[in-house]
């Protein structure tokens, strides 16, 4: 096996551009392109409450797929 063919699952300039384009997507979808809040702590909050709701919105559009 060559080297080339063991190292496809890691990181590329490719796969980064993918994932690059896809966070900004996400954080222009979940409107996360900018802080609403000042300091890390509510910064931290923001995030994560975005991340929950997105998580939630996901398993409902599972759940309903399914039905």
């Amino acid at each position: 096996m060559r080297v080339a063919e063991a190292d496809k699952g890691h990181d590329s300039a490719k796969n980064r551009a993918i994932e690059t384009a896809r966070n900004r997507a996400l954080k222009r979808w979940r409107r996360l392109g900018r802080a609403v809040y000042t300091g890390n702590v509510r910064f931290r909050e923001q995030v994560s409450l975005a991340i929950l709701a997105h998580n939630l919105l996901k398993a409902i559009q599972r759940r309903e797929s399914r039905a």
